[in-house]
């Protein structure tokens, strides 16, 4: 029996997966508007992409290995590989994550946790306890990037909010859609509005989770309206995004071999190229180089070779036709 994709997801996903490429192609070409379209960005992309690892998370501790560990492991070593061939990280590391990898090992650490939390009782004080301890970790400088250790524990809410969402049915629509279609609209209208007018106050790595309060001038409360933030975005995206098969579907399905590769071919373009530096539209370039990373490095054989599964269909004559869209 074949279950049935939730287009919801894949589309969610793809737009995630997307505007990441996007972000990082943003941030070799600062400009004063895209410093504000960062802001922006950082402020849903990572956590609605949190959400929804959580929503469809399912402890297995073979595919744990399989879909986590070795693509992180593979990819950390040919990363240092490119990186150091340029004089950069020259020092192997294992434990601290090369740029976006470190959501990997978050991830692993968030899945093997699942056993401990899943019958709990009371999910509802478990997810309030977690933003707390996000709240708290703040403090402790000790708590960075070895292990994405800091990241791991700030995001670890928004990951068990997915999580029992999907288990609980938490977060249905169906009884007030029309008011929350009414409501949230304005809420992310405000957000945005608030963030243009308070963009060279704020510092975008505020979102990144990685480091304490006194290394980047901040306090429990800015953290705090960045998690609400967060979660208003999710349920805007969970609302107004189409549950029903589009161009970007497939992109959200593929999104593992995005995430994985993107940074490393943005790395190599940026070091070899001058593509974003053509003409005087920036941003326009950086979207139209977001849309051909992101569209190549969804490919059915690419993603297949990320999660290990090496069979003669992927490579098949037929697979690569229907990566073109032939018959």
């Amino acid at each position: 029996m074949t279950l049935k994709r939730d287009y919801l997801i894949d589309n969610i996903k793809g737009i995630m997966i997307f505007l990441v490429v996007l972000a990082h192609l943003f941030e070799f070409n600062i400009t004063p508007k895209i410093s504000f379209l960062l802001i922006i960005i950082y402020s849903f992309h990572m956590p609605v992409f949190v959400y929804y690892s959580g929503y469809l998370a399912r402890y297995n501790a073979s595919k744990i290995i399989k879909g986590i560990l070795f693509p992180y492991l593979g990819i950390q070593i040919f990363s240092w590989l490119v990186y150091n061939s340029f004089g950069f990280f020259t020092d192997f590391r294992l434990i601290t994550a090369y740029t976006s990898l470190w959501y990997m090992i978050s991830l692993f650490f968030w899945y093997i946790s699942i056993p401990f939390v899943e019958n709990v009782k009371h999910p509802k004080i478990l997810i309030l306890l977690l933003f707390l301890f996000g709240l708290i970790i703040g403090y402790d400088a000790t708590a960075g990037t070895i292990l994405s250790a800091s990241r791991t524990i700030v995001f670890v809410p928004i990951f068990y909010l997915g999580y029992f969402s999907r288990k609980y049915n938490w977060f249905n629509f169906k009884k007030n859609s029309r008011l929350f279609k009414l409501i949230l609209p304005i809420l992310i209208c405000a957000i945005i509005i608030m963030f243009y007018c308070l963009r060279n106050a704020i510092n975008v790595e505020w979102f990144y989770g990685y480091a304490n309060y006194s290394l980047l001038e901040y306090n429990p409360l800015i953290r705090f309206l960045i998690y609400l933030i967060s979660v208003i975005w999710i349920l805007f995206f969970k609302l107004f995004v189409p549950n029903k098969k589009t161009f970007i579907s497939k992109v959200g399905k593929n999104s593992l071999s995005v995430y994985l590769l993107h940074y490393i071919t943005i790395f190599l373009i940026v070091n070899n190229t001058n593509l974003l530096k053509i003409g005087s539209y920036p941003i326009l370039n950086c979207l139209i180089l977001a849309i051909l990373i992101t569209c190549f490095l969804s490919q059915n054989w690419l993603n297949d070779i990320m999660r290990g599964n090496f069979n003669k269909n992927s490579f098949s004559i037929k697979t690569f036709r229907s990566n073109r869209g032939e018959k």
